[in-house]
């Protein structure tokens, strides 16, 4: 059997993105998650994972770049008997981790970041590089022309406290 479910469209209107399943919708164990976009499959994953809600705006589980040419979501499969997070950036998968957070694109589309666990530990990864890791993260954001990103982390000290890193 198939559902699909989650239908989410590009900021120009183009695109249309949904998560769909198929198999035993009644046991997960023997069923599989996909994204789609125009009905173009994407790669098959025990479970594709939606955000979840923020206040009264909910995050789509697909995030279209603002000019619409990018895509990105997170999806879960069970490695060596646990759940590992993938981060999903124009269908081409990105290393397993214990958790990813919260995925943004830059205002400009040309700029891409995420937070992830990782043992305990959380890293901040902006275009592809990665941070060095601290204890968690509490916000994070590009400036309106792009060009600048700050983040608020916990450091790894055991004083309390937060700083901003651009």
């Amino acid at each position: 059997s198939f559902a699909h479910q989650d239908i989410y469209f590009s900021p120009d209107g183009k695109k249309v993105a949904y998560k769909a399943q198929e198999g035993n919708q009644n046991n997960p164990q023997a069923s599989i998650e996909y994204s789609a976009v125009n009905n173009e499959k994407g790669v098959e994953y025990s479970k594709v994972d939606i955000n979840p809600v923020f206040g009264l705006y909910r995050v789509p589980f697909m995030l279209f770049s603002p000019d619409a040419t990018q895509i990105a979501y997170k999806a879960s499969r069970f490695i060596d008997g646990r759940v590992s997070q993938f981060v999903i950036l124009n269908n081409q998968e990105v290393d397993p981790y214990d958790q990813v957070d919260t995925l943004l694109f830059s205002p400009d589309s040309k700029r891409f970041a995420y937070a992830a666990k990782e043992n305990g530990e959380t890293f901040i990864f902006l275009d592809g590089t990665k941070s060095q890791p601290y204890r968690g993260t509490k916000d994070y954001d590009f400036s309106p022309d792009s060009k600048h990103f700050a983040a608020i982390v916990e450091g790894r000290t055991k004083a309390p406290g937060v700083r901003v890193m651009v």
